[in-house]
């Protein structure tokens, strides 16, 4: 039988780590499950969607480290999915062009792990 969700957004390194375990294990089912309970939550503020980006971008590195090639990009792609909705929460142009920044510095970090995977 599968672990309840983690369903209260206090717990969200909790359930960010639930998810990581799961991917890495090779169960994306369940993984996304959690993942969709995640997304749901309505953030406190704007740097809650960083901070999840940020655990979801050093948890595929570390995947890709480890040579797990289906986890890192899983996981890339759920880094993405929050920094995008970080970026899209800026109020003003140049807080969009910073946070805009951080998302091409997430992409860069991306693609150079990638060619370290022999992935392009």
């Amino acid at each position: 039988m599968a672990e309840a969700l983690i369903t209260d957004p206090k717990e969200w390194r909790a359930a960010l780590s639930r998810v990581v375990v799961l991917v890495r294990a090779g169960d994306t089912d369940s993984a996304q499950a959690q993942v969709a309970v995640m997304t749901r939550w309505t953030p406190p503020d704007a740097p809650y969607e960083a901070s999840v980006a940020e655990a979801f971008q050093a948890a595929a590195s570390a995947a890709g480290a480890d040579r797990d090639v289906v986890a890192f990009e899983w996981l890339w792609k759920k880094a993405f999915n929050y920094w995008y909705a970080w970026g899209s929460g800026a109020s003003s142009g140049g807080e969009g062009a910073a946070r805009g920044e951080l998302i091409s510095q997430a992409d860069a970090a991306y693609q150079r792990e990638r060619r370290q995977l022999g992935l392009g």
